[in-house]
């Protein structure tokens, strides 16, 4: 991985899976944490990346999903690690998990029963265009560039598309065949428990974002959501995690 390059010259080496699901994919996250942890050694250069797949991506699911981030992130930031927000001023490097800009879509999600299917399809339009004008570093969806075209406009290597460097990165969601949102917040771990409380963070926001179209929120928390989607066994864990972190 060239963002790791070491004085000397060296690049280290970034360890990635194979998509991982069901009980085989949770025994095998776990065997490589523990290889990581016994072969390996990472500083605060490194991240952990989550990249969550079977999620929608249809252009409401995006907007709901930017929504939520966008209305937690502040809180999100406050579990890591002041250098995972400005690292240029900690640690020197460039930031590599930006915050979503806060207005690159409306403030509130409309309840979709009140709306009739003409106004739907309007805020939809006009809710998305923004976001994949952010997505696709300024272009506007059209004739050459729109969500069938499975091309980023920025072309050549994936480390000249900006928008990637965000605490969620939506490119291999709209651009990408494999359809993933992938999660960069995360500090460098071989911690299998620490691993494992953040995909169930991950796709406890992925899920929650499918339930945004039938409320209206003007505030959110990150307990909220896990307080929805999960049991309060599994819940009360993570948002006891989470303090934890804070």
């Amino acid at each position: 991985d060239g963002s790791l390059r070491l004085e000397d010259g060296r690049e280290p080496y970034e360890f990635v899976t194979v998509p991982l699901s069901g009980k085989k994919g949770i025994a095998t996250l776990d065997n490589v944490c523990k290889v990581l942890s016994e072969r390996t050694t990472f500083d605060n250069k490194c991240s952990l990346h989550l990249h969550l797949g079977g999620v929608p991506y249809d252009e409401f699911y995006i907007v709901r999903f930017i929504k939520l981030i966008t209305m937690i992130q502040k809180e999100l930031l406050t579990a890591f690690p002041a250098y995972k927000t400005n690292p240029g001023d900690y640690i020197g490097t460039k930031n590599y998990c930006r915050p979503l800009p806060n207005n690159i879509i409306p403030r509130t999600i409309p309840n979709i029963r009140s709306l009739s299917k003409d106004e739907l399809e309007e805020y939809i339009s006009a809710s998305f265009n923004p976001i994949y004008h952010f997505v696709s570093d300024g272009q506007f969806p059209g004739v050459k560039y729109n969500r069938s075209v499975l091309s980023h406009p920025v072309t050549g290597a994936k480390w000249n598309i900006n928008s990637r460097y965000s605490i969620v990165n939506l490119v291999p969601l709209m651009f990408k065949n494999f359809r993933t949102i992938e999660f960069r917040l995360h500090t460098p771990t071989s911690n299998r428990y620490k691993v494992f409380n953040w995909l169930l963070i991950c796709s406890a926001l992925a899920r929650y974002a499918e339930r945004l179209d039938v409320i209206t929120l003007s505030t959110l928390t990150i307990k909220d959501v896990l307080d929805t989607v999960y049991p309060p066994a599994i819940s009360n864990r993570l948002n006891n995690y989470l303090t934890y972190r804070k």
